[in-house]
């Protein structure tokens, strides 16, 4: 499972642009599901309504706080009888996230496109990343045998629409 702890500790740039309500109701959202012990539908759609919630930041990416709430949120469920939409969700908004920090080119990186499930991803030209944030991704990815299925996922996404990547973490972990 992805480590939390390594996650740049930052508080969503949008608190302060009257967003607070959506970011509280993300993690009331996310809290449902740890508390259930599982991602239903309908839970799912309240965690990708609060994402989606502030219409200002339909062109932004996610934030490094909304990631660690739903990374958290599937440690939480991990290996649970989870909703194949949560897969789905969990590999885009961390893709999302993602895709930002590793500065990917050719990449429309705004929440409202990577969420939509009508949206394709088309392939992207292969990141340009700095050291630090390949070490991240590979100590994510290598560091446990138990990847849930929801990282799973994030995987294949990224692999699909990030072309090389997951070779080049597998040849650097190995």
């Amino acid at each position: 499972m992805l480590a939390v702890d390594e996650w740049q500790p930052r508080a969503p740039q949008h608190l302060d642009t009257g967003s607070a309500p959506a970011f509280d109701a993300l993690v009331a959202a996310c809290s449902s599901i740890a508390q259930d012990g599982k991602a239903s539908p309908e839970a799912v759609e309240r965690v990708k309504k609060a994402l989606l919630s502030d219409p200002g930041l339909h062109g932004s990416p996610v934030f490094a706080a909304e990631a660690r709430c739903l990374i958290e949120t599937n440690d939480a469920v991990a290996f649970a009888r989870n909703c194949s939409d949560w897969r789905a969700l969990y590999a885009r908004v961390i893709g999302n996230y993602l895709a930002a920090r590793l500065q990917i080119a050719g990449r429309d990186l705004g929440r409202a496109n990577w969420l939509s499930a009508d949206h394709a991803l088309s392939p992207a030209a292969p990141p340009s990343t700095d050291a630090s944030s390949t070490a991240w991704l590979i100590r994510q990815v290598a560091r446990t045998q138990n990847i849930s299925p929801a990282e799973q996922a994030l995987l294949v996404l990224l692999d699909q629409h990030v072309p090389g990547l997951t070779k080049r973490l597998v040849a650097a972990a190995a």
